[in-house]
């Protein structure tokens, strides 16, 4: 018999084999990972003849993971080197601009850090001597010391009859600074109310006349650091030509731009210069360049920093500020007369303080 002999079982036997392998293909085929099923085109290159075939031997469904598993970390392995390669290229882009940037630090902060501060001349602890000068410019506005006379104001010596003095006993004679900011309204209006009468004064040899420019108000005008330009530039004139300091002190402070706008540019700085008679070419270039603007601004902080130089222990409270013999002026900043009283009040009273002379045998 047929069914005895097992043909027949053998035929269905192999072909329930056949059934069985390729539901075992399929059962392999659907049990491929997520991350093997996301593989590229290449990664699942291969030749569809050769699969049947392969599905056809013993193993075949894991043969053909294995296959697919070596393609997909191929090109596991391309990304990751493509991702390294991206990641390189931006870290070489990061060095290259920070490398840049220490450059550009080098060349323009790091210099201004540790090259010596440019002085200027004929300035000493940031302060101008007029004493010895022409003052002229300080007395032209005559209607302005007809108008003061005609308030009552002294503009008389003040050692004349402040003080029991003889011929032969002068005390020193009283020293006033004014430490004044160029873009200060109050800076101005002290220069205009008392410029003639101190003029006066220093011309009589009754006084020290000192000016001490500072900017405070450097962060007052728009972004353009006038405070510290109109100081730079006045740094520039003392420099270079120190006999036209006095009309260009006088020109800055009686010509004053608005607080909070951009004031003079640079350029008409030195147009203000010209026009007071500096003809050095020099100092025009001088204050078109700023050169003085790190000394103004390290200036400034010295002397808002502590106890100012040659005054005792008074501190820069402001400007203007005004001190008599190293003693405050708080009286009017427009009243002649108030200052002059206070002048020589101060003068009396280092002449009464002062030592007696020992009598000669």
């Amino acid at each position: 018999m047929s069914s005895h002999n097992g043909e027949p079982r053998d035929e269905q036997s192999g072909a329930n084999d056949l059934e069985t392998t390729d539901e075992q293909a399929a059962a392999a085929g659907s049990s491929v990972d997520p991350a093997d099923a996301r593989i590229t085109d290449e990664a699942a290159e291969f030749d569809e003849d050769d699969a049947v075939g392969d599905l056809a031997e013993p193993g075949a469904a894991a043969g053909r993971r294995h296959l697919v598993r070596q393609k997909a970390k191929k090109v596991t392995t391309k990304q990751r080197v493509r991702r390294v390669l991206v990641r390189s290229g931006i870290a070489v882009v990061i060095i290259a601009a920070l490398v840049a940037a220490g450059f550009w630090i080098k060349q323009n902060v790091v210099p201004e850090v540790t090259e010596p501060v440019p002085e200027p001349g004929n300035i000493a602890d940031g302060a101008f001597l007029f004493d010895g000068h022409d003052l002229s410019s300080m007395l032209d506005d005559e209607s302005g010391e007809e108008d003061a006379e005609g308030e009552g104001s002294d503009t008389s010596d003040p050692d004349d009859g402040g003080s029991a003095e003889t011929e032969d006993e002068e005390p020193e004679r009283v020293t006033v600074d004014v430490y004044v900011d160029y873009l200060s309204p109050e800076s101005a209006l002290f220069h205009q109310a008392n410029a003639a009468q101190l003029a006066s004064w220093v011309s009589e040899d009754a006084i020290s006349l000192t000016y001490h420019p500072v900017a405070l108000l450097t962060a007052k005008s728009n972004g353009t650091r006038y405070s510290q330009r109109a100081m730079g530039a006045v740094a520039c004139v003392a420099s270079g030509d120190p006999e036209r300091f006095v009309p260009f002190n006088d020109a800055l402070l009686t010509d004053q731009p608005a607080v909070d706008t951009p004031g003079h540019t640079s350029e008409e700085l030195a147009g203000i210069a010209e026009s007071v008679g500096v003809e050095n070419s020099d100092v025009s270039s001088c204050i078109e360049s700023d050169k003085y603007a790190a000394w103004a601004r390290d200036m400034t902080s010295e002397l808002s920093a502590g106890d100012l130089p040659g005054q005792g222990d008074q501190q820069l409270t402001g400007a203007p500020m005004v001190l008599v013999s190293g003693i405050p002026y708080t009286g009017a900043l427009d009243d002649p007369g108030e200052l002059s009283q206070f002048v020589l009040t101060v003068e009396s009273d280092e002449y009464f303080q002062s030592p007696t002379p020992e009598p000669s045998e």
